[in-house]
């Protein structure tokens, strides 16, 4: 028997499938074609046979956990070495899956010279690009972006990264080093890893839409999968319970944990629903832009949610409620 055709058979025994089936099975997904893929992952790239069984179990777990096809034909995910790991990558195809599933259309594309479009983007309406046409495929790259098209229809702020934070996130990345990698394919390859990294930015602001059969949000919790590795250079997985682990922290949860609910209220009575802690960062953001009476207003209203917060065992709500108090500091001096 080969060195390939052992391991297969070692990783296929020693998958814990009684934990993997039904949330494969919650998303309607066959867990027969769950497995194959896994398998066929593992044979497309005979380097990860190299790994010990205990690296593969995690990887697929992680997909399982992230309701992801990983056998790198369909874009969804793959799994590739890195250093001692075997780390899973989620692909352009994956976000938008995820997403999906909670009803949130993901549009992107990339913004090349001569490319015209509003400046001045704002929620509410679908962000257009008036492409420039003609030898399309030697202009440069200026930018990217991705919006959200949210369940009832309406229209996400648009998030743009220019040239720079696109160069930005590839020297961090561990594939930026390598002459094999995508990053470093030109015409190809970078386009779709840039427009990829818009995508995954966005999947952290999005609400934290639970999937079903699952008590964690798998667009939140696969983009911070994928942003530690791909923007921080750390080993990443996801457990079948749904909570991160990252190489050089601590366990990151990014369950749903009862009593300690991610909503703010505002004066008028409406709430603000962060879908995460890990969401907050936009809701800081337009605390410094309102008026100073308002954000007065706002945290007279959730000064004890955000003590609360303060003191939970959930690092997540810790960092929100230092985030936004010290936002709301600022604009209140």
């Amino acid at each position: 028997m080969s060195h390939s055709g052992m391991s297969v058979a070692i990783l296929e025994k020693n998958l814990p499938t009684d934990r993997i089936n039904p949330l494969i099975e919650a998303l309607d997904m066959n867990p027969k074609r769950f497995m194959a893929t896994v398998l066929l992952a593992c044979e497309r790239a005979p380097k990860l046979m190299n790994f010990p069984v205990q690296q593969h179990i995690a990887w697929a777990s992680s997909a399982a956990a992230l309701g992801l096809e990983p056998d790198g034909v369909t874009g969804q995910a793959y799994p590739i070495p890195f250093g001692n790991k075997v780390q899973l990558i989620v692909g352009y195809r994956g976000f938008t899956s995820m997403a999906g599933r909670s009803g949130i259309t993901i549009n992107s594309g990339v913004l090349l010279e001569g490319d015209v479009w509003e400046k001045n983007v704002h929620a509410g309406s679908p962000f257009a690009v008036q492409q420039a046409f003609g030898d399309r495929a030697t202009r440069n790259l200026v930018g990217v972006w991705a919006q959200a098209q949210m369940p009832n229809g309406a229209y996400a702020h648009p998030l743009l990264l220019d040239l720079s934070e696109v160069m930005a996130v590839k020297a961090k990345a561990p594939g930026g080093r390598k002459s094999d990698s995508p990053w470093n394919d030109v015409k190809v390859g970078f386009p779709a890893m840039a427009q990829k990294t818009a995508v995954r930015r966005l999947q952290r602001t999005l609400p934290a839409l639970i999937t079903p059969g699952r008590t964690w949000s798998t667009h939140n919790t696969g983009a911070a999968m994928d942003m530690l590795h791909e923007e921080a250079g750390q080993a990443t997985r996801v457990d079948l319970d749904g909570h991160l682990h990252a190489e050089a922290g601590p366990i990151i949860d990014a369950t749903v944990e009862a009593g300690v609910e991610p909503v703010l209220l505002l004066p008028n009575g409406n709430e603000v629903k962060l879908g995460t802690f890990a969401n907050h960062d936009a809701f800081c953001r337009k605390l410094l832009l309102t008026e100073p009476e308002v954000v007065k207003a706002i945290h007279e209203k959730n000064k004890d949610r955000l003590a609360q917060w303060a003191t939970s065992d959930n690092a997540d709500a810790n960092a929100a409620a230092v985030a936004i108090v010290n936002a709301i500091l600022e604009r209140t001096a």
